[in-house]
């Protein structure tokens, strides 16, 4: 009969809390690394399929809307709205208007003028305070000087691909204070005790699976794909996944967990939960710096979600549409149209009114 690899602790033997601490910790990292390697992947995917597909929709779709802005202004000095809906009509075109600058650089030279007729302002858009300002809270916050217009055109994957190492050298010519001292050195002695115990884990699971302990040609054959492992995991340094191993590996009386051990596992906790902090702030990262295509096209599992993407595309040319219709209507019967947008934007902007209200009591 053929010999069969026991692996794993034994179900009837309960787990201490630092073991199962120290189990979850390890599931919660490689669930976080398959998510953020999922988002980068997924974002990898999708700024290309934005650029060639979205983009000309949304150009289109401001285009569109432009134009119905010009249409209601043409209709509003033709016809007339009234002194009663005048202050929530010139408030609605003011900040349609504004906004439609800031999302269309190509501005037509009518936008232009509705800029400076709504808004009493000059148009001009040479300096960008918003941007100048992110851009100088992030040299504050990292000590890195990003350019915000740069990124969002390369999109962050490249851009940090590009730049990353820059980056990094920045931050390591930073003169460190004392306690930056003691933490480099702590985290030093650290590593030093990590060497250690990775070798002190491999030479248990080495010892145990090499392939010359056993007669049995199946059983060799499973030793030597487990051996492999051991050995590309020590080699590579890689302690985490030589903690897997042990945990896949040995019984609870092999991984020896004593009084000493459970020393050692504290201090894997620790090291484990700094790498899971490290992870979970890398995700988060990448989440900010996608510029919303990750709430936008990406599902729970943070992967690049086909369908969201098609139902955004979908909502775009859908709305393209329904404003060219309302284009023709404006035509077709234009005192009939002003009449129900000045309805429209009047509970437009009387509902924004009410919310800045509640905004600023509660």
């Amino acid at each position: 009969m053929t010999s069969k690899i026991i692996i794993g602790y034994d179900s009837a033997t309960k787990k201490t809390k630092i073991q199962l601490r120290y189990e979850k910790l390890l599931q919660n990292i490689e669930l976080k690394k398959e998510q953020l390697n999922n988002l980068q992947e997924g974002l990898r995917k999708v700024s290309p399929k934005i650029e060639n597909e979205l983009k000309p929709l949304m150009k289109l779709e401001v285009d569109v809307f432009s134009k119905r802005i010009i249409r209601l202004d043409e209709a509003a000095t033709e016809i007339g709205i009234g002194k009663v809906n005048r202050e929530y009509f010139d408030q609605y075109m003011a900040e349609q208007v504004s906004n439609l600058i800031e999302h269309h650089y190509d501005a037509p030279q009518e936008l232009k003028n509705l800029y400076t007729k709504y808004t009493g302002e000059d148009f001009d858009l040479s300096e960008d305070d918003s941007t100048t300002e992110a851009q100088d809270m992030i040299k504050e916050v990292f000590g890195f000087d990003f350019d915000l217009e740069e990124m969002e055109e390369m999109g962050p994957e490249a851009y940090f691909d590009e730049y990353g190492e820059a980056f990094q050298e920045q931050f390591e010519d930073k003169p460190k204070n004392k306690r930056e001292q003691a933490r480099l050195k702590k985290e030093e002695e650290e590593q030093k005790l990590l060497e250690k115990d990775a070798k002190a884990v491999y030479m248990k699971l080495i010892k145990k699976f090499h392939p010359d302990r056993v007669q049995d040609t199946l059983l060799k054959e499973q030793y030597t794909e487990i051996s492999t492992k051991i050995t590309k995991a020590y080699q590579a340094n890689d302690f985490l996944e030589l903690l897997k191993l042990q945990i896949e590996y040995l019984d609870e009386k092999e991984a020896d967990v004593s009084n000493l051990a459970d020393d050692m596992l504290k201090r894997y906790n620790k090291i484990l939960q700094q790498q899971l902090d490290e992870l979970e702030w890398e995700l988060e990262m990448s989440k900010r710096s996608s510029m919303g295509m990750y709430e936008d096209f990406f599902d729970k599992n943070h992967k690049f979600s086909q369908l969201r993407f098609n139902k955004a595309k979908k909502d775009i040319l859908q709305n393209i549409k329904n404003i060219e219709l309302d284009l023709v209507n404006s035509h077709k019967r234009p005192k009939g149209w002003l009449k129900e947008w000045t309805a429209v934007i009047k509970d437009v902007v009387q509902e924004s009114m009410m919310r800045s209200m509640f905004s600023k009591m509660f």
